[in-house]
Parts: C-alpha cells; sequence; structure tokens
C-alpha cells in the first residue's frame, strides 16, 4: 500500500504469496516514492483478521488508519497499525501469521 498526502493506493500482487512456491515467477512493479511517501508491506495475517463478531479487519479500515497518519515515521505507522488491530480484536485470537513493514522516503 502506498501512502501519501492524496490518500492510500493499492498495489497489487504479481505472483503468489512469496515463499509459498520455491519456483514461482513473479511479475516487476515499480514505484517511484516521492519524498514523503510511505510504503506499507503486510500479510494477510492484518487485513484477514477477524474479531468475536466474525467481522474482517479489512483493506478498507487499514487505508483509513493509516491515511490519517502518513506524516508519522515508519516505525510509528506499523504501531499505528498494531494498535488498531488490538482495538479490532478486542481480544479475539489471532489465527494467523502477521508480518508489517512500513518505508518512508525522508527525501
Amino acid at each position: 500500500m502506498l501512502v501519501c498526502a492524496k490518500g492510500t493506493r493499492n498495489l497489487e500482487a504479481t505472483g503468489v504469496p512469496l515463499g509459498l512456491f520455491c519456483s514461482s515467477p513473479y511479475g516487476v512493479q515499480k514505484v517511484q516514492l516521492e519524498p514523503g511517501e510511505c510504503l506499507l508491506l503486510y500479510t494477510d495475517g492484518l487485513t484477514e483478521a477477524r474479531n468475536k463478531s466474525n467481522e474482517e479487519y479489512g483493506i478498507s479500515r487499514l487505508a483509513k488508519t493509516v491515511g490519517e497518519r502518513y506524516r508519522a515515521p515508519a516505525q510509528d505507522i506499523v504501531g499505528v497499525c498494531l494498535n488498531d488491530l488490538r482495538a479490532f480484536l478486542s481480544g479475539a485470537s489471532k489465527t494467523d501469521d502477521l508480518a508489517i513493514m512500513a518505508v518512508r522516503r525522508v527525501s
């Protein structure tokens, strides 16, 4: 997901999940980060997490959460995602692995 002052933009996958199959081909997608823009990488353990009401966290919620804090440092963006997920789950257990990484272009 690309996060900037104009909002967020989903970057679609170019192959199967990384590491799923040893010989899987992947397409190349180039993205030029402008100063201040942030690239958010995450596994489906974030967006497909479900709360006690069986509601999915979802890409829309993630986009809203990070979009509201697009100026925060990259490490804070990760913390915001984890805190919002924790609040969303309200004590429900995670059922999948979870990885989140944020990279911001400073200049």
